[in-house]
């Protein structure tokens, strides 16, 4: 574990947080100018049944397999077979040319939201510039293999992230490099202005998962516009206890400059159609006490930016290794439950702020051998939607990792094993399925 500053004990953070609604006259509540601060002491109420679902997809592959008809190593096969992609491209709001298996566009359907983390080589992305992205009218089925070096794709074009959101009606997510300069952030943000469906919101979070003080370390000792000022000014790498506190005046520095822009993009549409979302650990709610003391200091946040989200992963799980299906489903019930209650008490810090919860990713994580067999289980159907009910007291929305997956002893992601995958052979991907159809709004 990083070093880091005592933590106060959860007691203390819930009874701050609570205190915070009655004393702290600021609330994360961005005007529909340029994320103008305004004030409110009003936590939000939730409701079960409230909870909306997404997805995040897994990597699409660099082999030119994720087509209708193959099974690429990740099991997604999103587009059709036999694509001209230098013509299948056109300008405007939605492509001419419809580019998606039909099969896929039937599976994804009922999705609220798609985080595109994976599919836009998010995690250690050497992207620093808007000229590097990928161009639409690349080959997109040769973009997002898992290996990160300078020399491979950045990922899935924008401009097809924006289609499907568009064809599915489903709200986009994206992860920002963390190296990008500020003229990526506001192209970025111009280009979903003008091509995402006005009724649909896009969420944007910097990077992914950067309350871990490794992928700080890994990922901006390198940056040139922030390798003075992260390891000099704020201490990363030192070894220091303080140095895990800086981590979060990183996040909330960095993140404030590149919701600036997207702010200054959409205008007064933010209100509606920005959401900007800033991720912590979710089993440790005191990351989401120091991450709001980094937002209120004025010389972190100097642009005055503050999330309308906040997102947490509370991924259950439990070892299946020579256990019994009655002594795994146990364990992974009293898992469910523990998920619940530490994402009550990160509710509890953030709702007196405005701020909703919401979920960057979750679902099982077992990983080792005899998890595959437990994923294909009947018990995996009513074990997800006694998890789901569990966090939809609290969370508005759930993105689950991931659609599809091909399972292994490492992870056993996907909702489905592949696209097309009979639903009566994925009972995760049926349960997500129901509960959104019997509870969540769309």
């Amino acid at each position: 574990m990083p070093h880091h500053r005592a933590r106060p004990s959860r007691r203390r953070l819930l009874a701050a947080a609570a205190a915070a609604a009655v004393s702290a006259p600021l609330a994360y509540a961005v005007s529909a100018q340029a994320g103008i601060v305004g004030s409110s002491s009003e936590p939000s109420r939730r409701r079960h049944g409230a909870m909306r679902v997404g997805t995040n997809f897994w990597f699409l592959g660099d082999d030119g397999q994720a087509v209708a008809g193959s099974r690429p190593w990740t099991g997604e096969s999103p587009f059709r077979r036999g694509l001209d992609w230098r013509r299948a491209y056109t300008p405007g709001r939605q492509s001419t040319v419809n580019v998606w298996n039909p099969q896929f566009l039937n599976e994804v359907s009922d999705y609220a939201c798609l985080r595109f983390m994976d599919w836009g080589k998010t995690n250690l992305s050497p992207i620093t510039s808007w000229s590097q992205r990928t161009h639409p009218a690349a080959d997109q089925t040769r973009v997002g293999g898992a290996d990160y070096s300078v020399t491979k794709s950045p990922g899935l074009a924008y401009e097809w992230m924006i289609d499907l959101c568009n064809r599915t009606g489903a709200d986009a997510w994206i992860c920002m490099p963390l190296k990008a300069d500020d003229y990526y952030f506001r192209r970025c943000a111009e280009l979903f202005r003008d091509r995402l469906d006005p009724k649909l919101k896009v969420y944007v979070e910097l990077h992914n998962e950067l309350w871990l003080q490794k992928a700080i370390s890994d990922d901006s000792r390198n940056t040139s516009q922030y390798a003075g000022w992260h390891s000099e000014r704020y201490g990363y790498g030192t070894g220091r206890p303080e140095d895990f506190a800086n981590v979060f005046r990183f996040l909330a520095r960095r993140s404030s400059n590149m919701w600036w822009f997207w702010h200054e993009a959409f205008g007064r549409a933010s209100k509606d159609r920005f959401v900007p979302v800033v991720a912590g650990q979710g089993i440790n709610p005191d990351y989401g006490a120091q991450l709001l003391d980094a937002l209120d200091d004025r010389t972190v946040n100097y642009r005055r930016q503050f999330p309308k989200a906040y997102a947490i992963a509370p991924y259950f799980a439990a070892n299946a290794e020579g256990r019994s299906a009655e002594a795994v489903s146990r364990s992974l019930r009293d898992d469910i439950r523990r998920q619940a209650k530490v994402t009550e008490e990160n509710h509890a810090i953030w709702a007196p702020r405005g701020v909703d919860l919401v979920c960057y990713e979750g679902g099982q994580h077992m990983v080792g051998s005899g998890t595959a067999a437990f994923n294909r289980r009947p018990d995996m159907r009513q074990l997800y939607k006694e998890y789901l009910d569990g966090l939809a007291p609290y969370v508005t929305l759930f993105n689950h990792y991931a659609h599809c997956g091909t399972p292994r002893d490492s992870g056993n992601w996907g909702a489905k094993e592949y696209t097309g995958q009979p639903a009566s052979r994925a009972p995760k991907f049926q349960a997500l399925k129901e509960w959104t159809r019997e509870n969540a709004p769309r």
